[in-house]
Order: C-alpha cells, then structure tokens, then sequence
C-alpha cells in the first residue's frame, strides 16, 4: 500500500520539492521558525545547523525520522532521537570541499605569502582532510591536531600546544564540551597570549570553539594577530566589536556553495529512501550536481591567486560589514541581518576539486 509522508523542511534546503515530491507532502519553514505545533502529523524533519532539534521541539509529535543537511550534528539531540525510536541522519562531507576553500581564501586574502609558511589544521575530519589536501597538493608546509583521528600521509602533531609554531591556524572542530579533549573556548586567554605576533587564525568550524570575551581583549591590547571568523558565538546574535577587530567576518556561509548545499539534500535523500525501503529509486549524485557546475576558467601558478579567484571572500566580508554599519548593536536586528544575509547568500561554486589529492 503507498503511504504519503509528510515533511517539514528548512526553506534553505535546495531541492527537497523536487527530489522528495514523489511520496511526499513537503512544507517549507524558515529553519529558525520550526515549532512543535509544525510537526503535530508530520512524519519527517529536514533541517539545518540553526534548528535545535530536542525533546522540546519533537515531545508529543509523530515525526518518525530525522535528518540534517549538515556535517555537524551539535545541534541535534541525537541520544533524545535515539532512545525515542527517532531515525536520524546527516551529511557529513558535505560541503566540505566549500569550507576547505573558505579557509584558503581566508589566508590568501589575510596572508598573500601563506604558501611558503606553515599551516596548522585542529580537527582532521572531513573538512580538515579537504584542506590537508589541498594543501599537500599545492606544496604547502602542513600539519595537523586530532586526538582521535591517525593518518600517516599527514604530519600528526601529538600535542595541541605545538600549533604555536604555525604561521596560520585553521579550526575545523566540531563542538565538544565534555570529555578528555573538549573544543569549548579552546582558542582561549592562555593560547592567544601564546601565539606569535602575526598569526593567523582561522574558525570556520562552530563558534564556541573560539571565546569571543578572550579574542576581544587580545586584540583590544594591540597583540598582532590575523583573524577570519565565518562562526561566532551566540548566533545570529554576533558581537559587533568583535567584527570591527577582526580582519574578515562573515555569515557562516564557507560551506554555502550550491554543490554543498545539493549534495547534502541529496543524502538526506538517500537515507530516507533507505528507510522507506526504496533505495532503487535514488537519483545518481551526479545527475544532482552536474546541472550546477561551471567550467573552471582560472588560468594561475600563484595558489594564493588562484584561491581568490575561485572564492572572492572579501566580498562576503564587505557585504557582512557594510550590512551592519549602521546597526544600534540591537541583538534582535543584528539577528535577523546576519540570518537573511544567509539565507539570500549568492550563489557560488566549488573550485577546488581538481587539485585534490584524496
């Protein structure tokens, strides 16, 4: 017998009407708007990182299956979602050729020389692997810090303190705040007074890794430090004079290109195919992602060059800054800036595959 299933999805989801239509009656909500009233007799939520999805939300709900268009999965109580019977899945690696590249583009705009220095990556998961890479690939002195990740073709550091050393830092940790080796503030008071004058520092990963109250102070006492934050903490709700310190800020878009944001819709996809039990009726990825792409045309031998041209981060820096000038530090209109520079963010493409050794 055909059941029809009812979805709520993140209206920033691309493609859920079209790939879901078949067996499903789909209702697009503002991700930051879905309530529990929305989910009464829906059989499937589809969200993304700024939809905290918990007891609170899905108590007294029928929603039987649960999946997040992200790699991250902080925002999801997935021990809730498990003892309840609640199906969950998520999209990790995603987008992680489209932060890879945002970091890339953070050094080359803050660092026009970062290619002859050394880099230190703190997370190797899927993004941190991307950049790793990518930075092999181009020949660059790389490292990395992960406590529970080994890989022999990188240089593992075994101590975080020893990231230090490194011109340039890229954060791509997820957020943890127990256990032996948490990422809560761990660009905190005593790693930035640690840090050489003229480091670059680098968060795209989730905005609590990096306390906002230290970075402030340290950069208020004149210490010369370059800094890209694309996550912040307490979101939408970022510190302005945090932004005004800094020397790029922007929206939390570095996982935002169209291919990121289709091959996670895509997965999400194929999971719920799986639960249905119908995967022969998946899409090919590829077919996906094809109609998207533009043909790559950037023509350099200079990597930080080439990395700009792929991905303008300044312009995503600007409008971010410009978007706020005149703002009266109201966290409820900071908010709802921030959010809609999201959710009409431009369209971009991923740059970076064919120079990718993994």
């Amino acid at each position: 017998m055909h059941h029809s299933y009812k979805i709520i999805a993140d209206e920033n989801m691309p493609l859920v009407n079209k790939l879901f239509s078949s067996s499903v009656d789909v209702k697009l909500i503002p991700g930051r708007e879905i309530r529990r009233h929305h989910l009464k007799d829906v059989d499937v939520l589809l969200v993304r990182s700024v939809t905290r999805v918990d007891q609170q939300l899905l108590h007294d709900t029928s929603v039987k299956f649960v999946g997040s268009a992200t790699s991250g999965t902080d925002h999801i109580d997935v021990e809730y979602l498990d003892q309840n019977g609640i199906v969950f899945a998520y999209a990790p690696g995603c987008n992680s050729i489209a932060v890879a590249e945002y970091s890339l583009s953070a050094m080359s705009s803050m660092c026009k020389d970062w290619a002859s220095k050394r880099v230190s990556v703190v997370g190797c998961g899927n993004v941190g692997l991307t950049l790793l890479s990518a930075l092999s690939s181009f020949d660059v002195e790389c490292n990395f810090f992960d406590p529970f990740v080994k890989r022999d073709e990188f240089c593992q550091l075994n101590d975080l303190e020893k990231i230090i050393d490194s011109d340039l830092i890229c954060f791509h940790t997820p957020l943890t705040i127990g256990g032996n080796f948490p990422t809560e503030n761990l660009v905190d008071d005593y790693m930035l007074e640690a840090l050489r004058p003229g480091t670059a520092i680098i968060n795209a990963g989730r905005g609590e890794v990096v306390s906002g109250k230290a970075l402030l102070k340290c950069l208020k006492q004149k210490k010369k430090l370059r800094v890209a934050l694309d996550v912040w903490e307490k979101e939408p709700s970022i510190n302005l004079d945090l932004l005004e310190m800094i020397d790029i800020g922007t929206p939390h878009i570095a996982g935002n290109t169209t291919e990121g944001k289709l091959r996670g819709t895509w997965m999400l996809h194929n999971a719920f195919l799986n639960w249905i039990g119908c995967p022969e009726k998946l899409v090919p990825e590829k077919n996906v992602i094809k109609s998207t792409q533009v043909e790559n045309n950037m023509q350099t031998n200079n990597v930080p060059e080439l990395c700009l041209q792929g991905y303008d981060i300044d312009l995503d820096d600007r409008l971010l800054r410009d978007s706020m000038h005149n703002e009266n530090r109201n966290d409820a209109v900071v908010g709802k800036i921030f959010d809609g520079l999201r959710k009409n963010y431009r369209q971009r493409h991923e740059y970076l595959a064919p120079y990718l050794q993994c």
